[in-house]
């Protein structure tokens, strides 16, 4: 089996407006899509989905 996943990260007007924050901002956004891989990687080991 071969599973794909794919994530994005738009930045929110306020980092455009604002980038000093943006790669902390882009840092907690990929964070979060990478915990989502990590748990979707663990359903397919225990073979859950």
């Amino acid at each position: 089996m071969l599973l794909i996943e794919v994530k994005s990260v738009r930045p929110t007007t306020q980092l455009r407006l604002e980038p000093k924050d943006f790669a902390v901002e882009l840092s907690s956004k990929l964070k979060k899509a990478l915990g989502q891989i990590d748990r979707t990687a663990t359903l397919i080991a225990a073979r859950k989905t």
